[in-house]
């Protein structure tokens, strides 16, 4: 009795070429700005204790993405482009603008945005939609601006200086306090943003959220 021969694999060569060259073109571009947005993200935020979490996040966020991309592959078409090319130059200017001020922040919001808008011209809004969380999840990755971190945690902060005043006062040290600085004889200390607890809270959040979309997805 014969065996039956198997079927050969599907070579992954023929549907990489079919693929349209625009769309190479298109990743390659934004393979540019992700990668080195990446690493300065790592170099100025993930070694710091605000940023701590970026890594996981990021670990998370695509794994979200992969996950969900059937679902985008089986609904996907092309984006319009009166749409998707103005919301793309939109994010390279802002990505332009974050390099000449040198500011991590508006370069890693104008990547995610350029993302975002070379994914719809790929695969449309619908596909987009299979998709919502993962994308979204990826806003905790971006660094947040630190003068609305300031802002933010500024009235925690007063009250941890002030209840740190009166801890060292009824324990006979000299101490004085102006805004959120704390003098204790020569010494001059600062209550960072970090003291507010930032860090814990986003990466709380991300992690909470990504617990009850795991769960709870279906509802």
């Amino acid at each position: 009795m014969s065996s039956a021969s198997a079927k050969p694999a599907p070579s992954l060569i023929p549907a990489l070429k079919r693929v349209p060259a625009g769309n190479w073109v298109l990743l390659a571009g934004l393979a540019t700005l992700v990668v080195p947005t990446v690493i300065e993200i790592a170099k100025t935020s993930w070694n710091t204790e605000q940023g701590s979490h970026g890594p996981i996040v990021l670990a998370i966020a695509i794994w979200l993405f992969v996950r969900s991309w059937p679902a985008m592959r089986a609904a996907a078409r092309p984006g319009n482009l009166a749409i998707g090319i103005p919301a793309l130059l939109g994010a390279l200017v802002l990505f332009i603008a974050g390099q000449i001020v040198g500011s991590t922040m508006f370069q890693s919001l104008a990547t995610y945005l350029t993302g975002l808008s070379a994914l719809y011209l790929l695969v449309g809004w619908q596909a987009m939609r299979r998709a919502w969380f993962a994308l979204l999840y990826f806003i905790f990755v971006l660094p947040p601006p630190g003068s609305f971190v300031a802002v933010l945690t500024q009235p925690l902060r007063l009250h941890l200086a002030s209840a740190a005043v009166s801890i060292l006062h009824a324990a006979g040290l000299p101490v004085a306090r102006e805004g959120l600085l704390i003098y204790v004889g020569p010494y001059a200390l600062e209550v960072q943003a970090a003291c507010a607890g930032i860090s814990s809270l986003i990466s709380l959040t991300a992690v909470g959220l990504f617990y009850a979309y795991a769960l709870y997805r279906d509802n």
